[in-house]
């Protein structure tokens, strides 16, 4: 199986966890949810396309994770730091797509695709993958609790 077969079931699998949870809002319409998650998504590309890691970060909640291929991180200052190590490495440009939006209450979760495209040492090379993430609601803000990403192999 590859790689990108396991984040839909992992993020299934997270939701059916949390269910009880979130059991106790109100369900969000389609359109609400994929408001909510284009928001973010606009937010996320704004910053990355910028070069402004800070901004990346500031999009998680304080204790906001991000699971990778390259590892696990904690905190928002963890993941400006690996965002702008990123830029730095020769990705400077980011697109998304939000795939499925759905939320209930205060939280939302998104699954989507992503390509990163490089300059300098990866100028013509692109990286692509799926995410997935789980947005919570403070007030009237929205943030990220939990990104999952992959990457797709590459192409031959």
């Amino acid at each position: 199986m590859t790689r990108g077969f396991w984040i839909p079931l992992t993020f299934a699998g997270v939701g059916l966890a949390a269910a009880p949870v979130f059991g106790q809002g109100t369900p969000m319409s389609p359109q609400d949810a994929t408001q909510v998650a284009n928001t973010i998504e606009n937010k996320w590309m704004t910053n990355y396309n910028a070069g402004n890691a800070a901004g990346v970060g500031a999009l998680f909640a304080p204790d906001g994770t991000f699971a990778a291929t390259t590892g696990v991180l904690s905190g928002t200052q963890a993941i400006a730091d690996a965002v702008a190590s990123r830029l730095k490495a020769g990705w400077p440009k980011l697109t998304t797509t939000v795939l499925q939006a759905h939320g209930v209450g205060d939280v939302a979760w998104v699954l989507g695709a992503y390509t990163y495209t490089g300059s300098g040492p990866n100028d013509g090379k692109q990286q692509t993958g799926n995410f997935a993430k789980v947005l919570t609601r403070n007030g009237a803000d929205w943030r990220i609790s939990l990104l999952i990403g992959n990457s797709a192999p590459p192409k031959s």
